[in-house]
């Protein structure tokens, strides 16, 4: 039997379908690199997790650490060794962020006539920008012998990991996912990227057994653009499909709201089944005053009620969650809204 969570109504709210069977309608394109990306790559992290219990075996880690100085970026790999620093330009000017955002958030939701060029014009510079994404932080010697490393072990089967740690926006705003080498982007080739606060510390390990609960959050506020389900929960509902019968648990947050999830993640404090993962699909924001993100969750009239980021990872951790996936669209909204930063009772 599937239950109905959401619906698409007048203001073209989410439509999800779960149950004993978990699915949703896809992207006009499922079968893209991009779709088959992200399904392969959750559905490998989430099936380790489920079937062992244990995170996966600890990767081949290598750690670029950014800082803005007077002359622009100095880079420095800190990991699997200290090298010495570099230089860094950014590969991808403003210009460029501002149709790469584009084509990400605009062009697939009402593409007209003339958007079909414009895509075009920004699909041919790709495979440029992923090259100079690569080439920007695999200058020297030393960034070139961890890039073999990297690619030697993702080439073994094993667990490439390449994690870029700076505090400064612009940096962690560049797709550093598009870099590549004269094959295919390095993500398609085995290897993970992320980013990371330069101050971030390392992260405990905790025991986790099936079957991997999941809540997540599909939010759609009204007052501002709608970003398509369908090119996101998609490929997520399907890899967890995926997964034998019993080893994983969704929840969905629904409706969307601060109050219902933390209805939510204290009832499953109480009730001892704390979440694994809670993941966030919708808009977010970034606060230059402060210097954090802030999510877009909905009030009870669907309008937009924001979160910041620091207070609800902070929050998510003190109640056991293990991870946190924000996956927000991020949008020049919001400069004068007022931030929520409540959170339930311990």
């Amino acid at each position: 039997m599937k239950q109905v969570i959401g619906e698409f109504n007048a203001q073209e709210r989410v439509r999800i379908v779960a149950g004993s069977h978990i699915s949703i309608a896809k992207p006009h394109n499922s079968e893209n690199d991009l779709y088959k990306l992200v399904r392969r790559n959750i559905l490998s992290s989430a099936e380790t997790l489920a079937t062992t219990g244990d995170l996966p075996p600890a990767p081949y880690h290598a750690r670029l650490v950014v800082k803005a100085d007077d002359d622009g970026y100095n880079a420095q790999w800190v990991e699997p060794e200290e090298t010495d620093s570099f230089s860094l330009i950014l590969p991808l000017t403003a210009e460029d962020m501002a149709e790469l955002r584009w084509y990400l958030e605009t062009y697939l939701q009402f593409p007209g006539a003339g958007d079909y060029v414009r895509a075009h014009g920004i699909e041919v510079k790709f495979e440029s920008w992923g090259q100079n994404l690569s080439e920007a932080i695999f200058v020297n010697r030393a960034g070139r012998k961890i890039r073999d490393g990297l690619m030697k072990a993702a080439n073994a089967h094993s667990s490439s990991l390449l994690t870029i740690g700076t505090s400064d926006p612009s940096v962690l705003g560049q797709p550093w996912e598009m870099m590549r080498d004269e094959t295919a982007p390095l993500t398609f080739q085995g290897m993970t990227i992320r980013r990371q606060l330069e101050t971030s510390s390392k992260v405990n390990k905790f025991d986790m057994k099936p079957p991997l609960r999941v809540l997540l959050i599909v939010s759609r506020p009204s007052d501002i653009g709608l970003i398509d389900p369908r090119n996101s929960i998609a490929p997520l509902l399907d890899a967890l499909d995926a997964l034998p019968p019993g080893q994983v648990s969704v929840d969905f947050c629904d409706p969307p709201t601060l109050a219902e999830l933390e209805e939510r993640i204290s009832q499953a404090r109480r009730d001892k089944l704390p979440y694994h993962i809670v993941h966030f699909d919708g808009h977010g924001t970034y606060v230059p005053q402060i210097g954090v993100g802030a999510l877009a969750f909905e009030k009870d009239d669907a309008t937009t009620e924001l979160a910041l980021v620091p207070n609800l990872v902070k929050n998510w951790s003190g109640l056991r969650c293990h991870w946190c996936c924000l996956r927000p669209a991020v949008a020049p909204i919001f400069p004068t809204r007022k931030f929520t930063a409540r959170w339930p009772r311990r």
